[in-house]
């Protein structure tokens, strides 16, 4: 947190999502959307970071409207972070929605299956292109009710650390459409914050994803789920099910490994 002092005030700004409140970063994530939409309107924008500051600095319109220019520009310099920074950090551990409790998964994919990974993968994919809807295919996937007796269960030997139901297809596509009417900042955290750990995920497994030639092997969807049968086939996780269910590092550094060998004797053979 950041101490300003304006005269007699004394303010506490945050300066990065994380040290936000639930309500002041999915409030000020739909700000920072429409201050995007209004890039080319100075009187729009102004209204926008007016209420941006006064979210976050936790005043109200009149202190605002008490300060100097000055004062006021010194403020959104300060927050001027909000304007552009993703939410990359796990912006809640759940969310309460029509009455149902919401698990969103663990940083660094910790507790996040293979199917979970892939269909993820493959509604984002989706969204990416154009289908906005299928943003609430993502975030049912991702966000599951909490199991039954999850308090017994973490003292059984069996405990895996996912919290959350066992994804499933189907009940994970009726889900989506109670999640239809989610809020739009809500949305935007949960995104952003999978988009992160997706992104850092790639980058660790980077050359499973590369031809010898550099190009991408993975062009659409479905080279998910080929994957998750590639790993089965072998039979080292099991069989097609089993892989599904088990946590995607085991997967992708099994993967990892196995091309590491590949392109080794691939060396050889060629010496």
């Amino acid at each position: 947190m950041k101490s300003l002092t304006l005269g007699t005030a004394h303010l506490l700004l945050p300066q990065h999502w994380g040290e936000c409140t639930q309500t002041q970063l999915i409030e000020g994530l739909e700000l920072q959307l429409l201050l995007q939409e209004k890039a080319n309107d100075a009187d729009g924008a102004m209204v926008l970071l007016q209420a941006l500051a006064c979210l976050l600095g936790k005043f109200t319109p009149a202190f605002w409207e008490s300060l100097s220019i000055d004062q006021r520009f010194e403020i959104i310099e300060a927050l001027r972070w909000a304007t552009v920074e993703k939410a990359t950090q796990l912006p809640f551990r759940s969310f309460r929605h029509r009455g149902r409790q919401y698990l969103l998964p663990r940083e660094n994919f910790a507790d996040t299956s293979g199917i979970e990974l892939a269909m993820a993968n493959i509604h984002y994919l989706a969204f990416s292109e154009g289908h906005p809807t299928r943003i609430f295919d993502l975030i049912a996937t991702i966000a599951r009710p909490c199991k039954w007796h999850t308090p017994i269960r973490r003292l059984l030997p069996s405990y895996d650390g996912d919290d959350r139901q066992t994804y499933n297809s189907l009940k994970a596509e009726r889900r989506a459409k109670r999640l239809g009417s989610l809020r739009l900042g809500m949305c935007i955290a949960i995104l952003q914050y999978w988009e992160n750990q997706n992104n850092r995920f790639y980058e660790i497994y980077r050359e499973i994803y590369e031809g010898g030639n550099g190009r991408t092997l993975f062009h659409n969807g479905e080279g998910w789920i080929a994957t998750l049968e590639d790993v089965a086939s072998a039979g080292v996780h099991g069989n097609f099910e089993k892989v599904c269910e088990t946590n995607a590092h085991t997967l992708w550094m099994w993967l990892k490994h196995r091309k590491v060998l590949l392109n080794e004797q691939e060396r050889l053979a060629e010496n």
